[in-house]
């Protein structure tokens, strides 16, 4: 082809008009790129990156934020982890609710995206949801996590939960709509206490130069 130009590779088709943008999802199977997307109704698509339908499923509701792929058997098959209003569902590779992840939760606004946490890069997953003031994790054999002691807040968060590591300790940072920021320890306890409140932009907080 020649140079500074595009040009149209694959066509993919839905039933119905495209309800949020599409997204690529690794496949563990033939390690290329997979295209993944929910239409209007609730139908979320799997095709190939080169446009092969594999399955379609409709969903109860719009999934919230981002599909999070995890290994949650660590033998390097990805599940896609989601969220919708009133939904925590993890689906297998064929499109299959992996037990027991189809948890009914709380649909109070403000909804938060799904928030996944791997502490230590070992595939022991956290999934902590967050909607209205409450939060709720879940451990990644969908059971809830006793350890976490922080089940609400003061104020709703205009971001999900976020992690970080620096010098080999564990931040959640929360960022509240009233301009605190909360920094918790793994079990929900207060790392750091703050003062100051901030005038939060629309991004979420990064780690900057450790």
């Amino acid at each position: 082809q020649s140079k500074n130009t595009t040009v149209s590779q694959y066509n993919f088709n839905l039933d119905a008009a495209v309800l949020s943008a599409p997204k690529w999802l690794k496949n563990h199977r033939n390690k290329t790129m997979d295209v993944v997307v929910q239409d209007i109704n609730n139908v979320l698509y799997l095709f190939s990156n080169t446009g092969t339908l594999f399955w379609k499923k409709e969903l109860p509701g719009k999934i919230i934020g981002d599909i999070k792929q995890v290994d949650l058997y660590k033998n390097g098959r990805l599940q896609m982890a989601f969220r919708t209003e009133d939904r925590f569902m993890i689906l297998d590779r064929n499109g299959e609710i992996v037990p027991p992840f189809n948890f009914q939760v709380s649909d109070e606004l403000p909804i938060q995206p799904l928030a996944v946490f791997d502490y230590d890069h070992d595939r022991k997953y956290r999934f902590l949801l967050s909607q209205g003031k409450s939060l709720l994790m879940y451990d990644g054999n969908g059971k809830k996590v006793s350890g976490f002691k922080l089940k609400s807040l003061q104020y709703p968060l205009i971001q999900p939960p976020k992690h970080i590591r620096l010098d080999a300790k564990d931040f959640i940072l929360l960022q509240q709509n009233d301009g605190n920021l909360r920094v918790i320890s793994r079990t929900g306890k207060d790392r750091i206490r703050l003062n100051e409140k901030i005038n939060f932009s629309h991004n979420a907080v990064f780690s900057y130069l450790n």
